[in-house]
């Protein structure tokens, strides 16, 4: 929608044009991203000594920082 409440007179809006004309520019990932969700998708057994690599973990990790990165927070 390109219209957005007025701050100060609710009975006014605004036109939003910077949205449509200027899209963000997407944020991949850098090397220390892909380093950190690597090194959060393993899990320890409950022996603490074994560790075993989820690959579900690490494309939620992912997912999670790429959110972090290019979502609009308002």
């Amino acid at each position: 929608m390109p219209f957005k409440p007025h701050p100060t007179d609710p009975t006014k809006v605004i036109y939003k044009t910077s949205e449509y004309w200027m899209p963000k520019l997407w944020q991949g990932l850098t090397d220390e991203d892909c380093i950190e969700a690597q090194k959060n998708s393993w899990n320890e057994y409950k022996n603490g000594k074994e560790l075993k690599f989820d690959g579900y973990k690490l494309c939620k990790n992912i997912e999670q920082i790429l959110k972090e990165k290019n979502c609009d927070i308002d």
